[in-house]
């Protein structure tokens, strides 16, 4: 199974806002949270169904899923994901951008000029890996089409 799903209600904490988020990656699940202060609801659904719609126009196709960590301009989390034939990796990594003054928007963020690198050379680790099915990302795709 693959799914992203984000809700529609801002909550507020401590007085940041954020969105909750849902991530199935086969069998895994993941919940976290998003920032209200950079994208919108909507902006990073947008998102989502733009690299997906990238990882379905070739069998070696690569982008990344992001979401906002938190206030501030390069606070993103990067989900990178490659396509080869019908398998798909998907990778988990909090990362920075090279150029922190480099803006990220929604219509661009799963292009591939975007390529994050960790926040300092010293501090590499594994990120975790998934792999996953090039129909359950169709199904994620035509499910979000039809809605």
């Amino acid at each position: 199974m693959f799914a992203l799903t984000i809700s529609s209600a801002k909550q507020i904490e401590d007085g940041l806002g954020y969105y909750s988020l849902e991530i199935a990656l086969g069998q895994h699940r993941e919940s976290s949270r998003c920032s209200s202060s950079i994208w919108s609801a909507k902006q990073y659904r947008h998102q989502w169904r733009l690299a997906t719609r990238r990882l379905l126009s070739s069998p070696r196709a690569h982008t990344a899923f992001v979401t906002s960590v938190g206030p501030g301009r390069n606070n993103f989390e990067w989900w990178p994901a490659v396509r080869a034939g019908g398998r798909i990796k998907v990778t988990n990594q909090s990362l920075w951008l090279r150029t922190s003054s480099r803006r990220v928007v929604p219509q661009r963020a799963h292009l591939e000029r975007h390529k994050p690198v960790s926040r300092t050379l010293k501090s590499l680790q594994m990120p975790s890996a998934w792999y996953i099915n090039v129909r359950e990302v169709q199904c994620f795709y035509l499910r979000r089409n039809d809605a």
